[in-house]
């Protein structure tokens, strides 16, 4: 249960990181409407606690650790429940 919850974390630590990595090399005067929409409401989506934040720079090194507390949590209320109902 420890390993998997550690992947959760893991994997919710790299998804900002991935993010923000992807918007940097897609950032382009020329790029499309569709992309510039996309790449930038993606986070969003995957990233929740970037909705309560404001845009601060403080904000884009916390929220890979925020969203990694985030996806453990997640995956361990999941497990939980999951090792629950098989009993």
């Amino acid at each position: 249960m420890k390993f998997r919850v550690g992947i959760a974390a893991a994997i919710g630590f790299l998804v900002p990181v991935f993010l923000g990595f992807v918007a940097v090399l897609l950032f382009s005067p020329r790029a499309s409407n569709f992309w510039i929409a996309t790449v930038l409401r993606i986070p969003y989506l995957l990233c929740p606690v970037l909705l309560l934040t404001d845009s601060s720079s403080t904000w884009w090194y916390l929220s890979p650790l925020t969203n990694a507390a985030l996806y453990g949590v997640v995956a361990y209320l999941g497990l939980r429940v999951r090792k629950a109902y098989a009993n």
